[in-house]
């Protein structure tokens, strides 16, 4: 996904990466933490355009490059996915 040009190469490609911790607790219980921030839309007022493609593609990578391959117990994912539980991407606020 890099564009060539550094700011914004440097803008998204910090948004590809999670906090990522494994805990151990009582009885050997192995407990994965996961905790994300994906990329959130820009002021409508001034931009015309979503970052929904971003935030499909970040949650994508997370869940098939370490969620899913979680060895733990327990898998905790959390973080500010800029969408509600009930968001439709393409759908207005």
């Amino acid at each position: 996904m890099l564009t060539g040009d550094f700011l914004t190469d440097a803008f998204w490609s910090c948004f590809h990466c999670a906090f990522i911790s494994q805990i151990t607790i009582l009885n050997n219980v192995t407990v994965d933490v996961f905790i994300t921030h994906t990329a959130a839309d820009p002021d409508q007022r001034y931009h015309n355009y979503s970052n929904a493609y971003y935030r499909d593609r970040q949650v994508k990578e997370l869940m098939d490059s370490y969620v899913k391959k979680s060895t733990a117990d327990v898998v905790l994912l959390g973080g500010d996915f800029n969408a509600g539980p009930d968001f439709t991407e393409g759908e207005k606020q």
